[in-house]
């Protein structure tokens, strides 16, 4: 049986120590298919919480983010 494969994975020609992956068709309609059951399980945990606390929770998610994208920047 011929395993699927999901990921096409390209050196790139000016450096090989990188590596660029790409979705396959397969790749693609396995990430559809698996993506409304990962939604469902985020919106069901987050449930939990009222308003106000998803509130904080974004803004929290935001700092972190903002943080994350200015300490990549400044490399």
């Amino acid at each position: 049986m011929k395993k699927k494969q999901y990921v096409v994975r390209t050196t790139d020609p000016n450096d090989r120590r990188i590596v660029y992956a790409t979705l396959t068709e397969q790749g693609t309609t396995f990430i559809s298919n698996l993506f409304p059951q990962f939604e469902a399980l985020i919106k069901e945990q987050l449930d939990v919480l009222d308003e106000e606390e998803k509130g904080t929770l974004i803004m929290g998610l935001k700092t972190i983010g903002l943080n994350a994208e200015s300490h990549w920047r400044a490399k």
